[in-house]
């Protein structure tokens, strides 16, 4: 039987900054003994907000980089943001990633 442990962080802000939640992503993950990626030194500042979210897909599409590093990237942002990724959010990046 295995057994999933599970960290609830919660952010008392109005709007964090990208480098707070990417903090606390990294304690959290710590606590646990998990290793997460750093999206805010991927993702420009300008783009962390709901609003962007084309904007983003345009940037990590525009990116040299692999299919599922593009993917993370984006389901990362999309966390911390609030944001739903559609299947096709998912399909742009892939066509341009550098390993299709």
């Amino acid at each position: 039987m295995s057994v999933r442990r599970f960290t609830y962080v919660s952010i008392h802000a109005d709007n964090p900054s990208p480098e707070v939640v990417s903090a606390l992503f990294e304690l959290a993950a710590a606590a646990i003994g998990a290793r997460m990626s750093s999206v805010a030194s991927i993702i420009p500042n300008e783009l962390f907000d709901a609003s962007k979210k084309a904007a983003v897909i345009d940037f990590l599409a525009n990116a040299p980089a692999e299919a599922k590093l593009k993917q993370k990237a984006l389901l990362d942002w999309a966390r911390w943001v609030g944001v739903r990724i559609q299947a096709r959010d998912y399909q742009k990046l892939a066509a341009s990633a550098i390993d299709r």
